[in-house]
């Protein structure tokens, strides 16, 4: 939406939170999405998981003085559920993590290992710290917590006059500064837009109270208490029984105070992970809490401090935002902090050997369950391998990568292939709720410049004045616009009719200003509107485990027919299947042959995309077949002879003009072709 704007601050949104979130980390992405694609968007999420592991293992190596605790530390971070959920989502949590363990790092360099002002690491904090707060506002709270633990030792190093162990040449060290400066400046500029815009820099006050803590130090205490029942994590519907108990019995009757909603209602555990209401794993979550506790207790100083970090942190995140079941993400930065307890904690669990085995083999386990079970990108599709009454190729996301108009569909329910047959260009509209799916529709319609708009329905606090399309606006851009795409329901479009829609729940429809333009096919999933276009000839029913999912054509000839107002060059796009060998099936429009399709094996797929003249008037669509069942065969006798799985006819310029009152609504025996065909 920024590039088509060509602007930081669309003016085009359907969600308050695409205009006021700061996009630190979300400009990584660019270099993906400038060329339509979403390949590669988690890259820089699974870098972050790997720097994680990494400066586990560095950081613990350093504590313990003992590579096998550095190494069960790093697998204990690995295996941290959330960690490994959001090491393949697109979140800019885990970044932070990564940034904030690095911070530790860095900081025991300069503690421990050398003094001076001319290190790499003081401009290393100073760059992550700007740059940490450009993604996530709320890196705020661990700088903060870093500078009141860490302040006063960093300032009695910069303040020593010892001798600078490694410097930093003096260009690396203008690179930094002037990186951290640029970052800065990107963040107060985008700061002060935002409150100009809205009246507060964080973005319209509503908007920030609806998700803030309305009851103070006593809402985040009663918020700290929610946050850590939901880390303990146990997956399974008795825990979540036993947790709600227990959290009503001990908040009893200001079991609401510090929330916006209702702790029994939404929280969720399933049992295969789903980011949004996941932990970091119920070993992971015990064993940094016990070494946070007795890092409190240690002599240790770097780990003392640290623990404080980690509880300090915990509470301004606890105080500063209501309660919400999906807030868990924000506190994988709260985890990273535990590491250097973590890491002493081990060491002492390291005298015996078969305690820290125990954890190694636990976490292995963690790190199989939370990366198979996946409930959204896991490595064993969750789902039945019999899908739509077919087998699916293993692995299934290879097939999904290869065909991401597919993979969009199963998103969004909307027939991506169907609809990029018609070669959209120039202006669309897109109309949506505040958690709809928007970007497929950017991928996959590239030749069209979008504006976004929030639907009707939609009162999301603190939307700009004038955000949302009047309807009079919405009933216009159904005339004028190249495509107007509405997701879910508009009362202002009740008196148009859209040329395409999206089957299921929330449906999407599809209007255009060319008012011939109509859903001319069988798709794979259907379409009524579609179905009702042509008249068929030995075309059956639709058959399969989803509705119209395929068609049986039968010998030894089937058609299908449709009206043109005018003549037009068309192309028509056909996948079939025949569960015969050498099956061969000419098909021909208006009597002149165009292909003549072979299927070697039976149950072959064959797909064509042929191109054709129509007539003004009746066209039809001819399937002449070598072989077919005779009356003995398995399916009841009838001559079955191929499969249609998938039938699109799109103009090869312009839009087809289908006058589909005129179409016969049974099948037609005896066509004959027009006389006028060519």
């Amino acid at each position: 939406m920024m590039q088509q704007e060509n602007t930081l601050f669309p003016a085009h949104y359907n969600d308050i939170r695409q205009r006021i979130f700061p996009i630190g980390f979300d400009i990584l992405h660019y270099a993906n999405l400038r060329f339509h694609s979403d390949y590669g968007l988690s890259a820089w999420c699974y870098l972050s998981y790997l720097c994680i592991i990494v400066v586990s293992y560095s950081l613990s190596l350093r504590i313990s003085r003992r590579p096998d605790v550095a190494f069960v530390a790093s697998l204990l971070a690995a295996s941290a559920k959330l960690f490994v959920l959001q090491a393949v989502s697109v979140k800019n949590d885990i970044p932070l993590a990564a940034m904030a363990l690095a911070f530790f790092l860095a900081t025991y360099e300069l503690l421990y290992e050398g003094c001076g002002r001319k290190r790499f690491q003081w401009y290393f904090l100073l760059l992550t710290a700007v740059y940490g707060v450009s993604v996530k506002t709320y890196f705020v709270f661990f700088i903060a917590a870093f500078v009141v633990c860490f302040g006063w030792p960093l300032w009695r190093i910069w303040r020593s006059d010892a001798p600078d162990k490694n410097p930093l040449p003096g260009p690396a060290r203008a690179g930094l500064v002037a990186a951290a400066l640029l970052c800065a400046l990107f963040l107060a500029g985008f700061a002060w837009r935002t409150a100009q815009d809205f009246g507060s820099p964080l973005g319209p006050r509503e908007t920030v109270a609806a998700h803030g803590n309305p009851d103070g130090l006593a809402g985040a205490a009663y918020n700290a208490f929610r946050y850590g029942l939901q880390l303990v994590d146990i997956p399974g519907e008795g825990w979540r029984q036993m947790a709600v108990r227990f959290h009503d019995a001990v908040l009893g009757d200001r079991a609401g105070l510090g929330g916006h909603m209702s702790f029994a209602a939404e929280f969720r555990n399933p049992i295969l992970p789903l980011e949004d209401f996941s932990g970091f794993g119920t070993p992971v979550f015990l064993l940094a809490l016990a070494a946070t506790i007795g890092a409190l207790f240690h002599h240790y100083d770097f780990a003392f401090r640290s623990a404080l970090v980690t509880l300090t942190t915990f509470g301004l995140m606890s105080w500063f935002w209501g309660w919400m079941p999906w807030n868990l993400r924000f506190f994988s930065m709260v985890l990273v902090t535990t590491l250097p307890a973590l890491a002493l904690f081990l060491r002492d669990l390291g005298r015996w050997a078969a305690a820290l085995r125990t954890v190694a083999v636990i976490s292995m386990l963690g790190l199989l369950y939370a990366a198979l079970g996946n409930a959204h990108h896991a490595c064993i599709a969750p789902d039945p391998l019999t899908l739509w009454g077919k087998v699916e190729e293993f692995p299934w996301w290879v097939r999904q990568s290869l065909d991401r108009a597919e993979h969009y569909e199963r998103q969004t329910g909307v027939d991506f292939h169907r609809l990029g047959q018609y070669g959209f260009s120039g202006l669309g509209l897109l109309v949506a709720g505040r958690n709809a799916v928007v970007f497929p529709h950017f991928v996959m319609l590239d030749k069209l410049r979008w504006e976004v708009a929030p639907a009707q329905t939609e009162t999301p606090a603190g939307l700009a004045a004038g955000a949302v399309v009047p309807c009079q606006t919405l009933q216009q851009a159904a005339d004028e616009r190249d495509l107007l795409t509405v997701i879910g329901q508009s009362a202002c479009l009740d008196g148009k009719t859209p040329f395409m829609t999206s089957p299921g729940l929330g449906q999407t429809h599809f209007y255009s200003r060319d008012k011939g333009l109509v859903a001319a096919s069988f798709p794979r999933f259907g379409s009524e509107r579609g179905a009702a276009l042509f008249a068929c000839d030995n075309v059956e029913m639709p058959q399969g485990v989803r509705e119209t999912s395929w068609r049986w054509l039968l010998g030894p000839q089937a058609a299908i027919a449709f009206d043109l107002v005018d003549r037009r060059q068309m192309r028509v796009f056909l996948r079939l299947s025949s569960p015969f060998p050498s099956q061969e099936v000419q098909v021909s429009v208006n009597g002149h042959a165009m292909d003549v399709l072979f299927f070697a094996k039976a149950g072959d797929v064959v797909e064509a995309t042929l191109p054709f003249t129509t007539v003004a008037g009746r066209n039809i669509l001819e399937f002449d077949f070598k072989t077919w069942q005779g009356p003995s065969g398995i399916h009841g006798g009838r001559p079955v002879a191929a499969l249609l799985q998938d039938f699109v006819l799109t103009p090869r310029t312009g839009t087809v003009n289908l006058s589909a009152e005129k179409l016969l609504k049974t099948s037609l025996p005896g066509i004959e072709p027009h006389a006028d065909a060519p």
